[in-house]
């Protein structure tokens, strides 16, 4: 997944898990194991809630190319 984000006023109605899930079910019946996507580590609040929708961080990945960014790399299972 990439580039996911919800517009503001429309946050809190839980659109960011039912894409997360809809991206789920496609991978699924593609016959792959996992959905996986990267945001900032420092970014606790966000890496907080895709770990409250089943992810499980897997790595951190500094990316010097990016400045300072150090990417956080998340995976859950697609079933």
């Amino acid at each position: 997944m990439h580039g996911l984000s919800v517009r503001k006023g429309f946050n809190g109605r839980g659109l960011g898990s039912f894409v997360i899930d809809w991206c789920a079910d496609l991978v699924s019946a593609l016959d792959r194991r996992f959905v996986r996507l990267g945001c900032d580590a420092r970014n606790t609040k966000l890496c907080a809630y895709y770990e409250s929708l089943g992810f499980v961080r897997v790595g951190i990945a500094p990316t010097p190319e990016h400045g300072d960014y150090i990417d956080s790399l998340y995976e859950r299972s697609a079933d």
